[in-house]
């Protein structure tokens, strides 16, 4: 080996300082790195399957929120429909009986009329007749019946006086 220039202690000794080199490498570089990625590495892998986990729960979520969503509407479609139920009949009941309230103090009204009327003649001539006219118009105009009723009412007031 002295031809090559290498002399067998150098050699020797060069291979003793490249194992120690390499156990030192070893036991504090290479192993505590090592570790250090496999924790990484094992981090990284539980944030994807966390990450995946709450998709999942996202997605359920999700699909809960919009059954909640169409439970809510049928039901409210369903409270609206008993409601229009319940109220139909009633409306056609109350403009019923406002028609009979109204014809009601219509005849009240045709009545009293008759009756002033009636007393008026048999009290005075035809100057009370113009000024019961005058005092009915005015009554009529206070009770807000439609304008045609009233004149036709009036009318039939000054035939029969």
């Amino acid at each position: 080996m002295s031809e090559l220039g290498l002399e067998l202690s150098n050699v020797i000794f060069y291979l003793i300082s490249f194992v120690i080199a390499i156990f030192i490498l070893q036991r504090f570089v290479f192993s505590p790195v090592a570790k250090i990625m496999n924790g990484r590495e094992k981090e990284i892998k539980d944030a994807f399957e966390l990450k995946e986990q709450l998709v999942k729960e996202h997605q359920h979520l999700d699909t809960l929120k919009q059954d909640i969503l169409k439970n809510a509407q049928k039901e409210a479609d369903g409270i609206l429909a008993k409601a229009r139920g319940e109220i139909a009949p009633n409306i056609d009941q109350m403009i019923k009986n406002g028609e009979l309230k109204a014809r009601e103090i219509v005849e009240k009204a045709n009545k009293e009329a008759y009756s002033i009327i009636e007393t008026a003649k048999a009290e005075s001539g035809g100057f009370a007749k113009d000024a019961l006219v005058a005092v009915l118009s005015k009554s009529l105009d206070n009770l807000k019946i439609n304008p045609e009723n009233a004149k036709m009412l009036l009318k039939e007031i000054i035939t029969a006086i």
